[in-house]
């Protein structure tokens, strides 16, 4: 089953005089709400390094039913619904499994402000959980263009037109003789017909080692709006120019146990650390006052 965790910036006012605390105020947190709305909380929670994870519980308030000699009789015991979260406390990161509910009553977003509220009431002050995009701009388009460890397989492009290529631009390798060519031609022709475009490898080809590719790439106003590549340790990431960072995890269907599940999580944190980077760079925060959160 693959885990969609969404990244989100962990904002706390006075982080530096709490942040020793923080895993006790997570751990000992009572469980909130009430029958109406249903309760919720922190479970199993655990630490590891900089971490601390486990699972944020849900009342799934519901009209559910049992039956006795075939009579209905309302349930008052209602089930709990998990969904995993990780805090990165080194970076102030909060990864939440993105998880599809089978209660109409409980969201993503639902989960996110019920976090937010229960963190801001446990220590006194405004807590804020942030989106984090991790949307590619040209210049990072290119780095994962040109990684000789990423296999690209795929891309789009957008704004092509009077996207020019500037002379001396490398296009080919090793015949560079025929870069000028390249460049003319598409400055000439390229640059006035196409508007958009979308490339795909052959099996076992890389698109990085296309003229085609670079040419549309290295263009002066093209945008390259989503790239799907393959990393050396074999995950497959899609990325856009503007897109909510996330990271995916195949985990068995099985798998319930809250340390697998977060060892599994953090694995592919780590072997992906330049897209994590990325995308805890200030510069693709949301600027917003709050919390928001975008649909699949």
């Amino acid at each position: 089953m693959e885990y969609t965790f969404r990244a989100y910036k962990l904002v706390i006012p006075d982080w530096k005089k709490i942040k020793h605390d923080f895993f006790q105020h997570v751990y000992t947190m009572n469980i909130s709400g009430d029958k109406l709305e249903g309760r919720y909380g922190f479970v199993e929670v655990n630490n590891e390094n900089v971490d601390i994870y486990g699972y944020f519980a849900q009342e799934s308030i519901e009209d559910f039913v049992k039956y006795e000699n075939k009579q209905p009789m309302k349930l008052e015991d209602y089930p709990w619904i998990r969904t995993v979260f990780i805090i990165d406390c080194e970076k102030l990161i909060v990864y939440v499994h993105k998880k599809k509910y089978a209660s109409k009553f409980l969201t993503h977003g639902k989960v996110l402000r019920r976090l937010q509220q229960m963190l801001s009431d446990e220590l006194n002050q405004q807590v804020l959980l942030i989106p984090y995009y991790a949307g590619l701009d040209k210049e990072n388009f290119k780095k994962v263009f040109y990684d000789e460890n990423n296999t690209i397989k795929e891309i789009q492009f957008s704004d092509l037109q009077g996207s020019v290529i500037i002379n001396g631009t490398q296009l080919h390798n090793p015949r560079k003789e025929l870069d000028e060519l390249r460049a003319e031609s598409h400055n000439r022709y390229d640059a006035k017909i196409l508007k958009n475009a979308w490339l795909q490898a052959n099996e076992g080809e890389n698109l990085s080692k296309s003229p085609t590719a670079r040419a549309f790439l290295e263009g002066t106003s093209s945008v390259g709006s989503m790239i799907r590549y393959k990393t050396k340790s074999g995950s497959t990431i899609v990325e856009y120019s503007k897109a909510q960072a996330k990271i995916k995890v195949d985990i068995d269907d099985e798998v319930s146990d809250i340390n697998k599940i977060y060892l599994k999580v953090r694995h592919e944190i780590d072997v992906n650390i330049d897209y994590i980077n990325r995308t805890s760079s200030l510069d693709y925060i949301d600027k917003i006052n709050g919390l928001t959160d975008e649909e699949e």
